[in-house]
């Protein structure tokens, strides 16, 4: 189960390669709002994703 806060990658492994590791920043209604939360990449690609097309990052 992905919760706020959860690194994440996308199910689709396309999508995955351009994206990579994620934090899902905020969840809510099946969406996750997912950005990145180092500084190098800081705020770049927020996306929301329907939680069904995620998967925890190991």
């Amino acid at each position: 189960m992905i919760k706020k806060g959860n690194r994440v990658r996308h199910r689709d492994k396309k999508v995955d390669n351009i994206k990579g590791i994620m934090t899902a920043f905020e969840i809510k209604n099946g969406f996750a709002f997912c950005a990145y939360g180092d500084f190098e990449r800081y705020g770049q690609g927020a996306e929301n994703y329907p939680i069904t097309e995620l998967e925890l990052a190991e």
